[in-house]
């Protein structure tokens, strides 16, 4: 069977067998054993959706909870952000992980919507899409509270995001290890609308491959495989 490598690293403290995304449909197999053959995902609709479709898990138990100019969390890797909806709060968490492709291909990332989880009565993950074969930055995981929340709680293993690589072929996850080099990269991805405001995505792939970037993050990729 063909194959495509997406290659990714692990940016928190967590240890990479915790942080490495694992098959969705692998994962929730697990739940739907009985009649095998006529459950959810033997459903081939299903199947083509999510062959590509990774799953991470939260590795700890943790909390935070707001105040009017201050918070409470559980975690030092926990900081507040500010909140998209009325009368409401959100923060980052810092549990990343970087994803990069040799050639073209989205990664769309999604909550965790196919499991229950004890934190979807406070808030919920983002979602988003770009292209990892043109654009180099980590995930950067938040969470939003519903308007008129503030406290949030999650316990370790919840499902938190899906990691989805739109492709025919079946994607494969390499590790490897980011270096100074790979910093500085993801960085100038991070901070490029502070200089350059208002860039569609496509105009920002098209100054990445442009300016060296693209070839420069691969060979250093493939210098530093785990």
């Amino acid at each position: 069977m063909e194959q495509k490598i997406v290659y990714w690293a692990n940016l928190s403290t967590e240890s990479s067998e915790i942080m490495k995304p694992t098959p969705l449909l692998a994962d929730i197999s697990k739940a739907q054993s009985e009649n095998k053959g006529v459950n959810y995902i033997s459903c081939p609709a299903i199947r083509n959706r999510h062959k590509n479709t990774f799953v991470t898990k939260i590795p700890y138990d943790f909390s935070i909870k707001f105040f009017d100019n201050r918070y409470e969390a559980s975690s030092t890797n926990l900081s507040e952000r500010k909140g998209l909806y009325s009368d409401s709060y959100a923060f980052n968490w810092n549990l990343n992980r970087i994803f990069f492709s040799s050639e073209p291909q989205m990664l769309e990332v999604s909550p965790a919507f196919l499991h229950k989880t004890s934190y979807s009565q406070f808030g919920h993950a983002p979602s988003g899409t770009f292209d990892i074969g043109q654009w180099f930055r980590d995930s950067s995981p938040t969470f939003q509270l519903w308007s008129g929340e503030n406290s949030f709680s999650a316990k370790k293993d919840d499902a938190h995001l899906y990691f989805n690589f739109p492709n025919e072929t079946k994607i494969i996850l390499k590790e490897f290890s980011m270096t100074e080099t790979l910093y500085e990269i993801s960085n100038s991805c991070i901070t490029y609308k502070n200089y350059k405001p208002g860039q569609t995505m496509d105009t920002m792939y098209k100054d990445f491959v442009k300016n060296g970037l693209k070839e420069k993050t691969l060979n250093e990729i493939k210098k530093n495989l785990l």
